[in-house]
């Protein structure tokens, strides 16, 4: 047996290994990485009604750009009864549509809702006390859907 016999299929072991963990990194590189959380807040203006605000956040863990298209949030236990009441801007005139706006790594976008959602009409879906139990959720433009944990909100209706 000659030296030859035992480099050539150490080579092509070693080889093999070398490629397919190249591969195993370059697939983990360029997976879409999106962390969707949320915030609330109440905006309080003398004499008038205090209006609370509902902020989902998607923040781009990974090294790829996302462009977003839609954002809602939805009943934890009736993910098909959406609250689609974006903030407009009226008064400066910024766009807060979130269609088109990419996130690149390390970035966020931030969707904020006004309360009163009209959760009435729903299912008496799953309450805590007042509390509702809800999901946000960001659509990538290739339609892949990014969600939050549960959360609650005051069902003040």
């Amino acid at each position: 047996m000659e030296i030859i016999d035992i480099i050539v299929p150490i080579a092509a072991i070693w080889g093999a290994l070398l490629s397919t963990s190249m591969l195993i990194l370059k697939l983990y590189e360029n997976k879409v990485k999106i962390k969707v959380d949320y915030e609330n807040y109440v905006l309080e203006i003398p004499n008038e009604k205090p209006t609370e605000y509902y902020t989902i956040v998607a923040k781009n863990l990974g090294s790829k750009p996302v462009t977003m298209a839609y954002a809602y949030i939805a009943l934890e236990n009736y993910p098909s009864e959406k609250w689609h009441n974006l903030v407009e801007d009226g008064a400066t005139g910024e766009d807060r549509s979130i269609n088109g706006k990419q996130i690149s790594s390390g970035q966020s976008i931030k969707a904020e809702f006004e309360y009163p959602a009209d959760f009435s009409s729903f299912v008496t879906p799953k309450t805590v006390g007042n509390t509702i139990m809800v999901i946000g959720y960001f659509i990538d433009q290739v339609g892949n859907y990014y969600k939050s944990e549960p959360f609650e909100i005051d069902d003040k209706a």
